[in-house]
């Protein structure tokens, strides 16, 4: 199965700065052609932002993710939601849910940077995922990381996003957005999130193997891809309370996509050649008898694939810090806005002048020398709040009136125009305006 995390295509018409994304049917025509030859069954797609950059409607004629990808999506539902039920050897399903978290128009850029999922939608993968039966895996795979989504966005039930995946059925999370260099790892109760490299900054793509309920995430170069993947024991570094790693005596193993029958020795911890028997996929599984006790160890394997493992096998492992990947959603942005804004209203609004803004100013400009203790103890406080206030209140009257309608403007009118797809809108401070649907931004 191949998944793919959004930006399937780039939509925007030139790299320089400064540029406007938008809907480049260019670009899509290249990815149908690239994935035209490939079986619907084994290509499942969610849009990223990149994608949704200026769509009116979900089924509009410029939705060019709706037209290009291999699911038929009959309706916007079904585009928020898509899940793909794959069948294991081991008696258990694998269940991938997709999740599109986007509304509808949908603005240029930066607009789409943050996901809003509807309450709807949220409560319809609540049920999804109830319903999934006991012991089968759970993957939701959803463009934007975890740490983004809104916290005052909320099931029926109570929950937020967060809450929803860390909380039921759901151990991993796969995501993207932010391009980084390498994959991040973020561990959250009972979950594990990978954010994927992407493919046009970076040249990396994302594998996942499962091996009897052993989760395992692997970089994978595009120029120079492996043709092997070490299926168990899982990295350190990906263990969560749900992975197996206790179990004593399972070999390590090796999934193979050779033509031939491959070679790969073990160093380190574990020393040997890998035992290798071809499957009636065509594909080749090695494996090493494993005879370590509980502890952590490394292990380097070469000939047929170059990879270094560093696992543990025990009930626990040492704990470790993870570097936070950046651009969490912190709804404390919302009350820096306010408090600048007050601040700033305070700075130019225009009130009756006053004797003690006269003595004030008549200290900083060296006119008065003495100053009682209060005031000094004022001018230490709020001198430099003070002095920027009474400076600006000494302009004149429609200066300052001026500055007060540029305050206030943003909060009942437009502070730029904009168009999606032949539909006139505006953007003002609490969201955007088109074809007469008010998206808000909080």
């Amino acid at each position: 199965m191949n998944i793919l995390t959004g930006d399937l295509v780039d939509d925007f018409p030139y790299n320089d700065y400064p540029k406007y994304g938008s809907q480049q049917p260019k670009d899509w025509e290249i990815y149908r052609n690239i994935t035209s030859g490939i079986d619907k069954d084994v290509w499942f797609e969610i849009a990223g932002n990149h994608d949704e950059f200026g769509v009116f409607s979900f089924d509009s004629d410029g939705h060019n993710f709706r037209k290009s990808i291999k699911t038929n999506l009959s309706d916007i539902s079904q585009f928020h939601l898509q899940e793909r039920i794959v069948p294991t050897n081991g008696g258990y399903n694998i269940h991938i849910i997709g999740v599109n978290p986007f509304v509808y128009p949908s603005a240029h850029p930066p607009f789409v940077y943050w996901p809003r999922p509807s309450r709807e939608t949220m409560d319809k993968l609540e049920e999804i995922i109830e319903k999934v039966p006991e012991g089968d895996e759970v993957i939701v795979m959803d463009h934007y990381p975890l740490k983004l989504f809104p916290p005052h966005k909320r099931t029926s039930s109570g929950k937020n996003f967060q809450e929803l995946m860390t909380t039921g059925k759901v151990h991993y999370f796969l995501s993207g957005h932010l391009h980084p260099a390498k994959p991040k790892l973020m561990h959250f109760p009972n979950l594990l999130e990978v954010v994927a490299v992407d493919s046009k900054s970076h040249n990396y793509i994302g594998c996942f193997t499962y091996d009897n309920h052993r989760f395992v995430y692997h970089q994978v170069n595009i120029t120079r891809p492996p043709y092997a993947y070490v299926t168990n024991p899982v990295p350190t570094s990906q263990l969560t309370n749900h992975q197996i790693f206790n179990e004593v005596g399972t070999p390590v193993r090796v999934l193979s996509m050779h033509s031939k029958m491959p070679k790969i020795t073990v160093s380190g911890d574990l020393n040997g050649e890998m035992t290798c028997k071809k499957l009636n996929s065509g594909h080749f599984l090695c494996e090493l008898e494993n005879n370590l006790k509980q502890g952590q160890y490394s292990i380097s394997l070469n000939g047929s694939i170059t990879k270094t493992v560093n696992f543990t096998i025990g009930e626990k492992s040492d704990w470790y810090l993870e570097a936070e990947y950046k651009d969490v959603n912190n709804e404390r942005y919302i009350f820096q806005t306010i408090l600048l804004f007050i601040v700033i209203l305070f700075f130019i609004f225009p009130l009756p002048k006053s004797k003690f803004a006269e003595e004030f100013l008549d200290i900083l400009n060296g006119v008065q020398t003495e100053i009682s203790t209060t005031k000094l103890i004022i001018i230490i406080l709020f001198g430099w709040i003070l002095s920027i206030r009474f400076r600006i209140q000494k302009l004149s009257f429609w200066i300052k009136g001026l500055l007060l309608v540029a305050l206030l403007w943003p909060l009942v009118l437009p502070a730029i125009f904009l168009e999606i797809e032949g539909h006139k809108g505006f953007i003002w401070m609490w969201g955007y305006e088109c074809g007469g649907k008010f998206y808000y931004a909080i």
